[in-house]
């Protein structure tokens, strides 16, 4: 069996013939928030990212930084994540989040909630700089909709405060990146904490399969 190890420096995926499990290897809990939905014509605001290493994190070594916007910041926004104009006014530029999540995601597979949002924006913006993003990502909503007991008897959690709050986990600030990058890290670890039962060895290799299959078949479905 051939399992996702990790990327060398240069960015190179490494294979080993040996499965191991998950928490051999480091995943990014990383959560944005932005003017808008539209990834062509709004913008990042702020981000938050949480290293996970060997099946924990800790909180002191999150990352967090709000993002200078070339476009003001519309009111529908604001009422969703409470940043306005002036919160910006001396924020970072972009191109100091891109040299950031660069640097934390080396080697490292990203994870979020409904992670296409993260995928579409960070490919823009990374690409806006003459940088390849080519990580790795597992959308935890795709591990949580493979746990059926704790979710029997609930639809099924279409935004990232209902699913941690049917586990009873900690649900962090909502709405500010480094909240949900905290709950998303907290969820992600109980998802695949859980899946162990299923899958001896539990492999990163197993989890980007997972996400990647269910979120195919969403795909070709719409």
């Amino acid at each position: 069996m051939i399992t996702w190890t990790g990327r060398s420096r240069a960015g190179r995926a490494t294979r080993s013939n040996a499965p191991k499990s998950w928490r051999h290897n480091t995943f990014v809990a990383i959560d944005l928030e932005t003017t808008g939905l539209d990834p062509v014509k709004d913008h990042i605001v702020s981000y938050g990212a949480v290293p996970i290493q060997r099946g924990s994190f800790r909180p002191a070594d999150a990352l967090y930084s709000l993002v200078s916007s070339p476009i003001p910041v519309p009111d529908r926004a604001t009422r969703i994540h409470t940043l306005r104009d002036q919160d910006l006014t001396h924020a970072p530029e972009l191109h100091k989040c891109v040299d950031a999540l660069d640097a934390a995601l080396r080697g490292a597979v990203l994870v979020g909630y409904k992670v296409d949002i993260e995928r579409f924006f960070l490919r823009r913006a990374f690409r806006e700089y003459g940088r390849r993003f080519d990580v790795p990502m597992i959308d935890v909503a795709e591990l949580v909709r493979m746990m059926d007991g704790p979710y029997s008897g609930h639809a099924f959690p279409e935004d990232l405060e209902t699913a941690a709050a049917v586990l009873d986990l900690p649900i962090h600030p909502p709405h500010h990146a480094l909240g949900d990058a905290l709950t998303t890290a907290t969820l992600f670890l109980a998802a695949a904490t859980y899946l162990e039962r299923q899958f001896e060895p539990l492999t990163t290799s197993r989890l980007l399969a997972i996400s990647d299959a269910r979120m195919g078949r969403q795909r070709r479905t719409r």
